[in-house]
């Protein structure tokens, strides 16, 4: 079964209600599973109630799109099958030659099972502060690991990096957003900003 699986905390329900909407219209066209979790309150999000999220949402051999509530589909004709490859159980992009973890894909394996385990007992140690941390420092351990693949842009996870002044003649294929890709996402960006940029995006349907 292939699920799409999103969370927030509560300081983000407004975000969620915005993007949460627009998964459900995409999983109903596709005919896939979505599940959306409030977590608990932190003083500073570190990705653990996402992880538990996927183990306790996905039954062996179950694909998740995983998406941050500030991630949202701007292409409903995309499907989550193009991206997908058998030799592989992980599937996330690089921005900048830095992996991000706001949106990926995983198939719930033995592999699967045992990655996860190591980002949560990672989580909270000197300078791991995330799962996006946890995952960068699995793979600088594990540089060859052939169930990780990187996608190439575009394809999941477009920034719009007109947003961020410190970078600036940022192309397509390093993942500037573009109409028709399948996925923005707006990390680092102001509340107000970020719900007013997803209730106007263009959506592709």
């Amino acid at each position: 079964m292939i699920k799409v699986l999103t969370h927030y905390t509560p300081n983000w329900e407004y975000i969620s209600s915005i993007t949460t909407p627009i998964l459900e219209k995409y999983c109903k066209i596709h005919g896939y599973r979505l599940s959306s979790y409030k977590c608990t309150p932190y003083q500073q999000y570190n990705g653990k109630e996402k992880l538990k999220h996927i183990v306790n949402n996905l039954n062996e051999n179950d694909i998740a799109l995983i998406m941050d509530a500030d991630a949202i589909i701007t292409n409903m004709t995309i499907p989550i099958e193009k991206f997908l490859d058998k030799d592989y159980d992980l599937f996330i992009t690089k921005h900048l030659g830095n992996i991000n973890a706001g949106v990926f894909i995983i198939k719930m394996t033995k592999w699967a099972h045992d990655f996860i385990n190591f980002l949560l007992d990672n989580i909270g140690k000197e300078k791991i502060n995330c799962e996006q941390d946890a995952m960068q420092l699995y793979m600088n351990m594990n540089p060859y690991d052939n169930k990780i693949k990187i996608l190439s842009h575009p394809s999941i996870n477009s920034f719009n990096y007109n947003l961020y002044p410190e970078h600036i003649n940022i192309t397509h294929k390093q993942g500037n957003w573009e109409e028709g890709d399948f996925i923005l996402h707006l990390p680092g960006v102001g509340m107000d900003k970020r719900a007013e940029l997803l209730r106007n995006v263009k959506i592709t349907k």
